[in-house]
């Protein structure tokens, strides 16, 4: 029994261990939205939102070693967008929000990147 007690405890611990890196991931993926966000307001022209959206942006849900970034832009080029995302040192998946009932469906469902150190 002794055995099997040891081998929980170790479980648990690498469990939380694992919760541990998969929180501070998320908060560096949160941290470079929020800059990809900053530069994609600035040098893409004619971008009047950014949205993240996805497991990142999502309190309470859990990321993997896998998830990435997604944003949704309104206004500007996309292929502009997508390639200053590929500057990001995590993946980036960026779509074009162009339809007004798309765009009030993802205002539901996500989170408005601020433009530099704007608040929301």
């Amino acid at each position: 029994m002794n055995e099997v007690s040891s081998y929980a405890k170790r479980l648990n611990e690498l469990n939380r261990a694992h919760e541990q890196e998969m929180e501070q991931r998320k908060q560096e993926l949160l941290h470079a939205a929020l800059d990809l966000a900053g530069k994609l307001y600035d040098q893409v022209p004619g971008i009047v939102q950014v949205w993240g959206f996805g497991s990142v942006f999502e309190e309470g849900r859990s990321i993997s070693e896998k998830s990435d970034i997604d944003l949704a832009i309104v206004g500007g080029d996309l292929l502009k967008a997508v390639s200053l995302a590929m500057s990001c040192p995590f993946r980036v998946d960026v779509v074009e929000v162009t339809d007004d009932d798309f765009s009030r469906f993802l205002q539901q469902r996500v989170t408005l990147l601020p433009r530099c150190n704007e608040k929301n």
